[in-house]
């Protein structure tokens, strides 16, 4: 499924939101510096809308909401554009995103850092999960909005 460039504007947009929301959760020095990491491009539309005070999300949390985006848009594709009404529909894309990330380059300045932590306390997956959750969030309240507009 391939994303907009105006998608990809509001994806890379949204995603500074995101690592400001998942910076408060974490509590780990070393992953809220991979969440904010400053690469060596910055996005055009960010550096253009910025004027200092907006969070430069790294590629790896742009990687992450944009893979959400795309998880979302399928479900969206098959419901005829309605929300399944189903629990937990957040942690269910979460993990849906987390399994398609999980073997890509995300976060890949924590791969040492993974050892440091127990099987069932992984940062890198804490960090996918919680940046998707968040996107997630965000964009269903977006959807929902829309909906009760109509």
């Amino acid at each position: 499924m391939v994303v907009s460039k105006y998608k990809e504007a509001a994806i890379t947009y949204m995603a500074g939101f995101v690592c400001k929301t998942a910076t408060r959760q974490v509590g780990c020095p070393e992953c809220i510096t991979a969440l904010t990491k400053q690469d060596a491009e910055q996005p055009h539309f960010l550096t253009w809308k910025s004027n200092g005070d907006l969070v430069i999300p790294s590629t790896s949390v742009i990687k992450i909401c944009t893979d959400t985006e795309k998880c979302i848009m399928r479900i969206l594709n098959m419901t005829g554009g309605k929300l399944p009404n189903c629990k937990n529909l957040l942690g269910t894309i979460s993990t849906a995103v987390l399994a398609t990330c999980v073997g890509s380059s995300v976060f890949k300045a924590l791969d040492n850092h993974m050892f440091d932590t127990t099987a069932t306390n992984n940062h890198i997956a804490t960090l996918i999960k919680s940046c998707a959750h968040s996107y997630t969030h965000i964009h269903l309240k977006h959807h929902t909005k829309r909906q009760t507009d109509m």
